[in-house]
């Protein structure tokens, strides 16, 4: 497969994993102001994002910042997953919903793998950074403020809330060094590192 067809997969993908998120986060949605959905539907976003920032690549009109954006929102919010997963493994992997989250958390490793293939693609500027993570702090304030975090269970939520804004940090903090460094996490593949070279462009 070409780099070109692997990144029309890639975007595909990714709009399935959106259009599944947006079902997912259905029933909370109907009962959130919907000037509060972009806050709510944080991995459907992602997907979409990552798509975003492939076609525009595919296009022609890629943009640093998306791109940047996107690397650490997936990053971020494919580990915050995985980690309210297994921190409530006693809600979500028994009984009947132990199979469907199973999926959930390794369609999230794989959004964690995203935002390291987009890291280190551009160096960002410090300034850049910093409103990168101004935007996921707030993010994180309405989650546990205005709680437009997703429907998991109340049991030490203000642990969960410390990890998200960590994730947050330490998110933003890796897209910055990985730029600075120049990782290329995926390099050895061939088809991946043609995307990024059309991404870099």
């Amino acid at each position: 497969m070409n780099s070109t067809r692997l990144a029309y997969l890639l975007i595909a993908i990714n709009m399935l994993a959106f259009f599944y998120g947006m079902y997912y986060y259905g029933d909370q949605l109907a009962e959130t102001a919907p000037a509060l959905w972009l806050l709510v539907v944080d991995c459907p976003l992602q997907a979409l994002l990552f798509a975003a920032v492939i076609f525009l690549a595919a296009s022609g009109k890629g943009s640093d910042l998306l791109t940047a954006f996107t690397a650490a929102g997936s990053l971020k919010y494919g580990l915050w997953t995985m980690f309210v997963i297994l921190f409530h493994g006693d809600y979500f992997l028994v009984g009947s919903l132990a199979l469907g989250y199973s999926l959930i958390f390794l369609a999230h490793v794989g959004q964690f793998l995203e935002g390291l293939f987009l890291s280190g693609i551009k160096e960002m500027s410090a300034g850049t950074a910093i409103a990168i993570l101004l935007l996921y702090l707030f993010n994180d304030y309405s989650d546990y403020i205005w709680g437009t975090h997703p429907l998991i269970p109340d049991r030490a939520l203000g642990t969960v809330a410390a990890v998200t804004i960590g994730l947050s940090f330490l998110s933003v903090a890796f897209v910055y060094l990985a730029g600075r460094m120049g990782l290329d996490a995926f390099g050895w593949i061939k088809e991946l590192k043609g995307v990024r070279e059309m991404i870099r462009k």
